[in-house]
């Protein structure tokens, strides 16, 4: 339950990144829109891992009906 609430923290976090850089691009600040993309890449790289981890450790298994055919 942990692992979930983190990935959904990360996700709400990339899209409020994502809500930021529109405004630093409508407001014309690179620097910002800069810093607020090098978050959300951040972010996303830490979703993936996080992922990837509980996978290989066999905490979450694929679902996928055509998987177990």
């Amino acid at each position: 339950m942990l692992i979930k609430v983190m990935v959904i923290i990360f996700l709400v976090a990339i899209i409020i990144c994502l809500g930021f850089g529109l405004f630093y691009l409508y407001k014309s600040q690179s620097n910002k829109l800069l810093a607020s993309l090098k978050f959300r890449v951040l972010f996303s790289i830490i979703v993936m891992i996080i992922i990837t981890l509980v996978w290989m450790l066999g905490i979450i298994t694929p679902q996928a009906p055509w998987l177990f055919r």
